[in-house]
């Protein structure tokens, strides 16, 4: 009975595929472009991030562009609040959290399709996908389990990928190096990459192809990496419904030195294969509407710590469906939906295992005024390892108009959430780690209030505080220096933060062809209390205390923009350093040109554990867009 549903809901697609045979006059812009804006949230259409309940950030592919960054994981340093922990550069491995939270409590998903693993939540960021082919990144901070369910406890980050024919083709090549040289080999220092895809349309339907190489042989002994990437974007339109297809496959081989067991892994490689496949179709019905999903993503991790003649071999799979409605009637709106989803892995090392989560969910959205609404929902979910959670939620916002063009904006939110144990959490063992199978799941209550202030033209700002209560905190610890570390749960966690971000717009001087086009600031300051402590913790108290970003855009001309950007960080238990990158962009019709200068100071800086980043990079690069 367990893939009943699955199986209702590829039944559903079919039938909205193949009945619909009278739909050929529908144009591709049509109303139905209407549909993906009202139901591009899993659950009840979402307000734009200034007039949202909740604290979420948008970076648009406008943004991206403007970033000295060749990989997702690089642009997501740059968002208030997100900590980014790479091991190496070009994103080859790299954890992610959001307001102090753990790289586990935050949930990835591309067009509202989770990307969960099971094993290790250090390969959620294994993206089968180019930056280049992202519309928009979607940052929801605070938890977000009344939405998305487990495991989006610190929050979650949607990725959203550009319409299939958006552009007919497009390709780019870059390289760089630090001039630098291997002093045993001699070898100089590089990176290099090579993206290409194509886009089309067919009658009633559109598609696109992408593909990409990028290779360094890194900055120090074993730190060189390869990353090959393959993927399909699909959209199909029917009288009724849009259909989104999307799948693709990566191959990310990396030198893993000093990244799990320093110093003895000095030789240590790993290889990562990521597969995703998903569908989706928002169908309108009048007021009523459907959105069913389903999806299935794969992954193998083969680790080899080749001096010691020792290697990891997972593999694990997670799958599931979906199937989420609404209706709207005045100024109320209702969702509800059910989920269904399977977690399987077969290791040497962590064994075979299994687990199923059955979850439904209700919410209720209410526009009290113009400019004013609040949402109130739960999620519910039963797991065949852990038994019931419910993740409760509350969202309000309160707009309202202050001089002309000016809008001053209040809003709230609280919710619950929790974090399910990983496999590697319940059963890895290695002679410095040891797992635990009476792992409970970890949860959390999370409150925050926040002001907004946006100018229709020029000026944004908001301000924002939080706290989240953690129970029954997962964190790897050990008694003393000689003992194994065990994951237990040992700590009740409370996290305070503020935040505040502005960006303004600046307009042309007359008679000036050197003018600062855009200037963006961001702060976030962290504060954590752990209950009482009796043992070494590993992850417990490793997120920023402070973070400041600051990004001013320059144009000298209508074609090139200079990009300055820099960062300082400051860790609750480790050091604290500034990073300063620049980027200067040439567009012209077609074409564009970049350079970057990556970390301009050379500085010297560990994100976690044991492996130092590169310093200096510069890089050059070549863009190619037919839209």
């Amino acid at each position: 009975m367990k893939f009943t549903f699955l199986f209702a809901c590829i039944f559903l697609f079919a039938q909205l595929s193949f009945s619909q045979k009278d739909s050929t006059n529908v144009p591709l812009n049509s109303t139905l472009q209407q549909v993906e804006v009202v139901l591009n949230s899993k659950r009840l259409p979402l307000e734009s991030a200034l007039k949202s309940g909740r604290n979420i950030e948008v970076i648009t592919s406008e943004d991206l562009m403007k970033l000295p960054v060749q990989s997702t994981v690089e642009a997501l340093s740059y968002i208030a609040g997100v900590d980014i922990r790479q091991r190496g550069p070009l994103g080859a491995q790299a954890d992610i959290t959001i307001g102090g939270g753990t790289f586990e409590q935050v949930l990835v998903l591309v067009n509202g399709i989770p990307l969960r693993d099971p094993q290790t939540g250090h390969h959620q960021l294994n993206l089968p996908f180019d930056l280049q082919q992202i519309e928009r990144i979607e940052v929801i901070k605070g938890t977000a389990s009344r939405i998305y369910g487990a495991n989006a406890l610190a929050g979650a980050i949607n990725i959203v990928t550009k319409a299939p024919a958006s552009e007919k083709v497009f390709f780019q090549s870059y390289a760089g190096m630090p001039f630098e040289t291997d002093t045993a080999t001699g070898e100089a220092y590089y990176a290099a990459g090579l993206r290409a895809g194509v886009g089309f349309k067919i009658k009633e339907s559109q598609h696109r192809f992408d593909a990409g190489y990028q290779t360094t042989n890194g900055f120090r002994f074993n730190s060189a990496s390869t990353q090959q990437r393959l993927n399909y974007l699909g959209r199909y339109f029917t009288k009724r419904a849009q259909i989104n297809l999307m799948g693709g496959t990566l191959l990310n081989k990396f030198g893993a030195r000093d990244f799990y067991a320093p110093p003895v892994d000095i030789d240590a490689v790993e290889s990562v294969t990521t597969s995703y496949a998903g569908a989706t179709a928002n169908i309108a019905l009048g007021e009523f509407s459907l959105r069913p999903i389903v999806y299935w993503r794969y992954n193998h991790d083969d680790y080899n710590l080749n001096a010691f003649n020792y290697r990891n071999n997972h593999f694990s799979t997670a799958a599931g469906a979906e199937l989420h409605s609404t209706y709207t009637l005045d100024r109320w709106a209702f969702g509800a939906g059910l989920e269904y989803r399977t977690e399987l892995i077969r290791s040497n090392n962590l064994g075979k295992h299994e687990r199923q989560y059955y979850a439904s969910y209700a919410e209720a959205k209410y526009n009290f005024t113009q400019n004013g609404h609040v949402t109130l929902g739960a999620n519910v979910q039963y797991n065949t390892d852990f038994g019931v959670s419910i993740y409760p939620g509350l969202e309000l916002y309160q707009g309202f108009s202050w001089i002309e063009s000016k809008t001053i904006g209040v809003f709230a939110n609280a919710g619950f959430g929790n974090r399910m144990p990983t496999y590697t959490d319940l059963y890895y063992s290695d002679s410095r780690t040891v797992g635990n199978p009476l792992l409970r799941p970890e949860s959390a209550t999370n409150g925050e209030i926040g002001v907004r202030l946006h100018d229709k033209q020029n000026t944004r700002m908001q301000a924002s505080a939080f706290i989240r209560n953690a129970d029954d905190f997962i964190d790897f610890v050990r008694e003393d220096l000689f003992s194994r570390f065990q994951p237990i749960n040992f700590q009740n966690v409370q996290v305070t933060g503020i935040e505040f971000s502005g960006a303004h717009s600046f307009k042309q001087a007359q008679n000036r062809d050197v003018f600062p086009s855009s200037l963006r600031i961001t702060y976030t300051y962290l504060d954590a209390t752990l209950g009482l402590q009796s043992a070494l913790s590993r992850y417990a108290l490793e997120h920023l205390r402070h973070q400041l970003a600051v990004q001013l855009i320059v144009k000298t001309t209508k074609s090139i923009d200079h990009s300055f950007n820099i960062r300082y960080l400051e860790r609750f238990n480790g050091p604290q350093y500034a990073i300063a990158d620049y980027r200067v962009r040439v567009n012209l019709k077609q074409w564009s040109l970049f350079g970057d200068i990556s970390n301009i100071f050379d500085r010297q800086f560990v994100e976690t554990g044991f492996v130092p980043m590169p310093g200096r990079w510069y890089r050059i690069g070549v863009e190619l867009r037919i839209k």
